[in-house]
C-alpha cells in the first residue's frame, strides 16, 4: 500500500512568552489524517514566519538556526515513516510514537560516527583489528576537518548530507591531504560504510552518495624478475640485521605470504602432507585458509632460524623487525643488490605471484596459496609479463604448425 506522508509547522499564533515570541508546531500528516506532534522548541515574532515555507522569514543568524532545527525535525519525522512505512498496517500514531522514542538520537554526523564506533568495535563485532579501527576512526578525523575547513562547521546534522558534500570531501582529500586518486577512492568507501549504516538505522533518508562515480586508476605493481631475486638470494650482505630481513623477505617471495602472516608463523603451522612440508595457516582480513607447499628454499630458512632459536624464544619460526624497520632495511638490501626498484615487503607477494604464473602455475592454484576468495583478486597480483606472452605465443606457433598453418 502506497502512503501518502508529508510534514509541516505552523505557528501557535494565541498563545506567545512574555517577550511576544509565538511556539512553532510541528504536524505530519498521513493519508489525509492530521496529527500534531509538539513544540519544535523554535519561538517566531509576530509577522516573521512565512505560512507558505513552513519557515522563519530572514537570512540573519537566528532565523538560519531556526530553519536549520526545523530541518532537522523533518528529516527525523521522514526517517521515522521510512523506517515503519514499509509494513503495510501503519497508523498515524505509529508515526509520532515512534518518533518520541527515536527523538533526541543520531540526527548529526558525529553522532552517527559515535554510533557506528560503538557498534563496529565494542558490539557484536568488537573483534575488528587494529588496522581496521584506525582505518574508520582515520575517515572520521578527515571528514570532521573537511567540515571545519570547508563549511566552518564542527558538525553538521544528518539532513544535510548530500552528493556536493560527498564531492567536497574527495576533492579536499586530494587536493588538502595529498591522497591520489586510487587513495582518495579508497577513503570514500570506508565513509560509504559508515553512510550504509546510517541508511540501515533509518536516520538518513537520501544516500548521499547518488550520482558520485570515481574509478580506481591502473595501477603498475612492482616485482622482481627471476634474476633479481637471485641477485638478492646470493649477496654477500656483510650484517646480521640485513641477512635476517633479506631471509625472511626471500622466504615471502617462495610463499606470497604478508609481513603479519609470517610474523604470526609458528611451528605448529608447519604441518607435513603427500609427502611434503607446508604451511597451513589463514589470512588474517579474510580468514580464508592459505595452505602453501614449502620448496627447497623456504625450508632451508625454517631449518636455519631453528637451529638459532634459544631456550628462551618462543616458537616463532623468525626474528621480525617491524614492518618500518623491515622496509627500511630492505630499501638498503635494494641499493646493495643494485635494484633501481622500491622494494617493500609487499613487493614479496607480487613477486611470488608473477612468478608463478610466468612459469605455468594456473591462476586457481596461486589464489588458493595466497588466499584469494577469487581469482579476481588474483589477477591483481599476477601481471601479463613480455615472457608470458611470448612463451603462450610460442606454443600458439607451434600448435599452428602442427596443423599445416
Amino acid at each position: 500500500m502506497v502512503h501518502k506522508f508529508s510534514v509541516s509547522f505552523y505557528v501557535r499564533s494565541n498563545y506567545s512568552n512574555r517577550d511576544g515570541m509565538e511556539p512553532v508546531i510541528s504536524r505530519i500528516n498521513l493519508d489525509g489524517k492530521r496529527l500534531s506532534i509538539g513544540s519544535t522548541g523554535v519561538k517566531v515574532m509576530p509577522g516573521h514566519w512565512n505560512g507558505l515555507t513552513g519557515r522563519v522569514r530572514g537570512d540573519d543568524e537566528q532565523a538560519a538556526r531556526s530553519n536549520e532545527e526545523l530541518d532537522r525535525i523533518a528529516h527525523s519525522l521522514y526517517s521515522v515513516y521510512y523506517q515503519i512505512g514499509q509494513h503495510h498496517q501503519i497508523t498515524i500514531g505509529d508515526i509520532k510514537a515512534q518518533y518520541k522514542r527515536c527523538d533526541g538520537g543520531i540526527t548529526t554526523v558525529k553522532k552517527l560516527l559515535e554510533k557506528f564506533n560503538s557498534f563496529k568495535f565494542n558490539g557484536q563485532n568488537g573483534k575488528t583489528g587494529k588496522t581496521t579501527k584506525y582505518k574508520y576512526m582515520l575517515a572520521e578525523r578527515r571528514f570532521l576537518d573537511m567540515l571545519r575547513s570547508r563549511y566552518g562547521k564542527e558538525d553538521i546534522g544528518l539532513y544535510r548530507l548530500s552528493p556536493v558534500i560527498i564531492e567536497d570531501y574527495f576533492q579536499y582529500l586530494k587536493n588538502f591531504k595529498g591522497q591520489n586518486n586510487n587513495t582518495a577512492c579508497k577513503s570514500l568507501k570506508t565513509l560509504r560504510s559508515i553512510i550504509l549504516f546510517g541508511i540501515r538505522l533509518g536516520v538518513i533518508v537520501s544516500d548521499p552518495y547518488i550520482g558520485i562515480v570515481h574509478h580506481l586508476y591502473p595501477v603498475k605493481r612492482t616485482y622482481l624478475t627471476d634474476r633479481e631475486l637471485h641477485a638478492v638470494i646470493v649477496k654477500k650482505l656483510g650484517t646480521k640485521r640485513l641477512e635476517r630481513v633479506r631471509d625472511v623477505f626471500v622466504f615471502a617471495c617462495y610463499t606470497g605470504m604478508y609481513y603479519c602472516e609470517i610474523s604470526r608463523l609458528k611451528d605448529d603451522d608447519v604441518v607435513e602432507s603427500c609427502g611434503k612440508k607446508w604451511i597451513n595457516t589463514h589470512r588474517k582480513k579474510n580468514g580464508q585458509p592459505v595452505f602453501v607447499p614449502l620448496l627447497d628454499k623456504p625450508l632451508k630458512l625454517i631449518r636455519k632460524y631453528r637451529r638459532m632459536r634459544s631456550k628462551q624464544d618462543d616458537d616463532s619460526l623468525f626474528p621480525l623487525k617491524s614492518s618500518t624497520k623491515t622496509n627500511e632495511y630492505l630499501k638498503e638490501i635494494a641499493g646493495v643488490c643494485g635494484i633501481n626498484k622500491n622494494l617493500t615487503f609487499r613487493v614479496a607477494r607480487y613477486t611470488f605471484a608473477t612468478l608463478a604464473l610466468m612459469n605455468g602455475v594456473p591462476e586457481e592454484t596461486i589464489a588458493v596459496m595466497l588466499g584469494h576468495s577469487s581469482t579476481r583478486y588474483t589477477q591483481i597480483y599476477a601481471q601479463m609479463t613480455n615472457k608470458k606472452v611470448l612463451d603462450d605465443m610460442d606454443k600458439y606457433g607451434g600448435r599452428l604448425k602442427k596443423l599445416g598453418l
